[in-house]
């Protein structure tokens, strides 16, 4: 079982929160949420990101587009229940692009990270950025390091204002 700084621990396919005392309920999924087309090592729960109602959860190995490109969960606080309202994927995602490996929200949209998206080079990257409209989110953009240069394209929080910036970087 592995946990990120917010507490959250990711096991067998499911999100199940921890240290619900020392945080707000609103920050707090239940005790276990699980994927609705969940599957054997899609590693659903690899990146959680939580913001009021609204919760993101990657699935890098998922069937999306194709088998094994990843997918994103989008989860609304119902009451005191996590429904799943809609699940996501990249637009021309591909085998082992492990769409899915990040998440970030910002307001009611977010960005997906596939750090294995070879648009412009081998295991580029790419960060997906979706927004929300009136029958759900779409993809509205994508973000790809223009020369590839062998460097994944991931992306970071960062300041106490949780601002998210695209950057290129090598990642091992």
């Amino acid at each position: 079982m592995f946990s990120n700084r917010k507490g959250a621990a990711f096991a067998a396919g499911a999100i199940i929160s921890l240290g619900a005392a020392v945080r707000a309920q609103t920050d707090c999924l239940p005790e276990k949420v699980l994927a609705s087309d969940g599957a054997a090592a899609d590693r659903f729960g690899s990146a959680v990101a939580v913001r009021g109602s609204l919760a993101v959860v990657g699935a890098p190995n998922g069937d999306g587009a194709v088998a094994n490109s990843g997918s994103v969960y989008v989860l609304a606080r119902v009451g005191d229940a996590w429904i799943e309202v809609q699940e996501v994927f990249a637009s021309d995602g591909a085998a082992f692009d492990s769409f899915g490996a990040n998440v970030f929200i910002s307001g009611q949209d977010f960005i997906v990270g596939a750090v294995g998206d070879d648009e412009v080079a081998t295991d580029a990257g790419a960060a997906y950025i979706f927004e929300r409209g009136p029958t759900g989110w779409s993809q509205a953009a994508k973000l790809i390091a223009p020369d590839g240069g062998g460097e994944r394209c991931v992306w970071s929080r960062s300041g106490p204002r949780r601002r998210c910036c695209v950057r290129r970087s090598a990642v091992r």
